[in-house]
């Protein structure tokens, strides 16, 4: 069974992130296949952003990687219930291990990071 808080609709498309594995649909019995560790799937105008264990990913419609970006430990959050993603107007939140924060531009470039 599919979690629906990891699958985006795209029009006539449906694209799915389970476990550890990403498929994005680009057409009908046509898969693109991405791994990511721990993964969740967004969609972004006209791409997607993977928030991963390890990586933030964003890919355009055909599954090509626009930009990756990781951080300095794992982007977990083991000491409160705070989310360590959240998608904003202008930039992506995030949080790491170790509790630092960053702000992510959709562009893929960490425009701030500062601890906890």
């Amino acid at each position: 069974m599919i979690n629906p808080a990891k699958a985006c609709k795209s029009g006539k498309r449906f694209d799915i992130c389970s476990g550890s594995t990403t498929f994005i649909q680009l057409a009908v019995n046509q898969w693109v296949l991405i791994f990511a560790l721990h993964c969740k799937l967004y969609k972004y105008k006209d791409s997607y952003i993977i928030h991963g264990e390890i990586e933030i990913t964003r890919l355009d419609q055909s599954g090509r990687i626009i930009w990756q970006v990781s951080a300095r430990d794992i982007f977990v959050n083991i000491e409160n219930n705070e989310p360590t993603f959240k998608m904003l107007e202008n930039y992506i939140e995030l949080m790491d291990w170790q509790g630092y924060r960053y702000k992510l531009s959709y562009d893929g470039i960490i425009v701030d990071d500062v601890v906890g």
